[in-house]
């Protein structure tokens, strides 16, 4: 199988652009637009995720945007779809205000966002953002707040989902019982965001 990322690093685009089957025939027949990590415009073509690293306190943060959107805040294990490597005005922004944050300067970002999931992980999401900074949820809060108050283990798979980590706070879910839970970017780095948080608030 084609490595998407590397192939399409090699073609020469124009504006990010790419056209429907040049990317059928590297992803295989059948292949659609979300499938590959790609946005659809109404003209037929793609655009891919342009990314930037940022090399944070608690490691390199993968900054991504789509069409002017913040499509993604995640740690470095590996991107799985399409991009190429530009840093935008957007990105640049979100960066100045993540240092921000790690400076105990900014609780809260102001960036457009676009996390891509289903109509379920979306409303867990918008709960999450409402957790306020230096406070903590349990999965069953945040279940209550999406009116599935016994869908804790699927609120739990939609934190883990969350692709804008620290903008999307996960890191301030917990366990009813009050102790740390997982986090996908790792227990320690969860420790560091909330004492972090609990100094400044």
């Amino acid at each position: 199988m084609v490595d998407l990322k590397y192939a399409l690093a090699k073609m020469k685009f124009k504006d990010a652009k790419v056209w429907v089957k040049p990317l059928q025939r590297l992803g295989g027949l059948g292949a659609q637009p979300r499938d590959l990590g790609c946005m659809i415009l109404k003209n037929g073509g793609f655009v891919l995720e342009k990314i930037h690293f940022y090399h944070s306190p608690i490691g390199i943060l993968v900054l991504g945007e789509e069409d002017g959107f913040l499509t993604r805040v995640s740690f470095h294990k590996g991107i799985n779809t399409p991009y190429i490597i530009e840093n935008t005005p957007l990105l640049e922004k979100t960066e100045k205000q993540l240092k921000e944050y790690f400076k105990g300067e900014r609780m809260s970002f102001d960036v457009p966002l676009r996390p891509m999931g289903t109509d379920f992980q979306k409303k867990v999401w918008q709960a999450l953002a409402r957790i306020p900074y230096g406070a903590t949820a349990s999965y069953g809060d945040i279940a209550k707040q999406v009116d599935s108050e016994k869908a804790f283990r699927a609120v739990g798979m939609a934190n883990n989902k969350n692709p804008l980590a620290i903008v999307i706070p996960c890191h301030r879910v917990i366990g009813s019982d009050g102790k740390l839970v997982g986090y996908g970017g790792g227990i320690e780095n969860k420790i560091f965001l909330l004492s972090h948080e609990t100094k400044y608030r």
